[in-house]
């Protein structure tokens, strides 16, 4: 059974994924054939698609991983992206090729480095049920999804929205607050002095601060359990 099929930006070829673990490339024009089948997948071929320059097809698979190929050799590029617990329904890049969006039968979607192939950030967690169906917005900025809950989700995926989830994450953390708990390397302190300048830029940053936890604590604890390992 073929499960995914997809034109190249430019109509000339298309690629579909199959029960039978491979990818195959078509001529548009004529039906025909190009080269002999994408083997990698350890498992049934759910989702294909091409990057937005026809360069790169991306798949997902029911052996829980994606993998980028060579639209032009076949070849795979780079080892195959796992970080999903189960099979991969749905896979989409980004509309600038820099991002991949994949959603899940674990329930989540990921985003990964088209580039390198390594996830960024968390599992974008929401849905009750498998996530089906994965795709940008336009401008790149959203994700929407469908699942067998029976809904769609949008997700911000902005830039602006990653460095929001981080200052959250951080907001009470030494990395922010007292770098020189976790190392004595000014080159470190810096990096830290910058990033808590721009979370201090956020709003809900100032409205929070006088409910913070002390961090003095905390600190002390970072130095002790690295004292165990001979870093402290």
């Amino acid at each position: 059974a073929v499960l995914s099929v997809a034109f190249s930006p430019d109509g000339q070829r298309i690629v579909s994924g199959s029960f039978d673990n491979t990818l195959r490339l078509w001529d548009a024009n004529t039906g025909a054939p190009i080269g002999a089948p994408l083997a990698g997948h350890g498992d049934a071929v759910l989702s294909v698609a091409f990057s937005p320059d026809g360069q790169r097809i991306v798949s997902g698979s029911f052996d829980n991983t994606l993998r980028l190929w060579d639209a032009n050799t076949g070849a795979p590029i780079g080892a195959p992206l796992a970080g999903h617990g189960a099979a991969v329904f749905s896979v989409a890049f980004s509309p600038d090729g820099q991002r991949i969006v994949s959603g899940s039968l674990d329930n989540t979607l990921r985003l990964w480095d088209a580039n390198t192939g390594a996830p960024i950030g968390a599992p974008l967690a929401g849905h009750g049920a498998a996530v089906w169906s994965v795709a940008f917005s336009p401008d790149g900025q959203r994700i929407v999804s469908g699942s067998f809950d029976n809904t769609l989700r949008l997700w911000d995926v902005s830039p602006a929205a990653w460095t929001d989830l981080a200052c959250r994450r951080l907001q009470y953390h030494p990395l922010l607050n007292q770098p020189e708990t976790i190392t004595p390397d000014p080159a470190f302190h810096e990096v830290a002095a910058r990033s808590r300048a721009v979370c201090q830029q956020r709003a809900w940053w100032r409205s929070t601060r006088s409910n913070q936890v002390p961090t003095n604590w905390f600190g002390s604890l970072i130095h002790r359990v690295a004292s165990l390992f001979g870093q402290g």
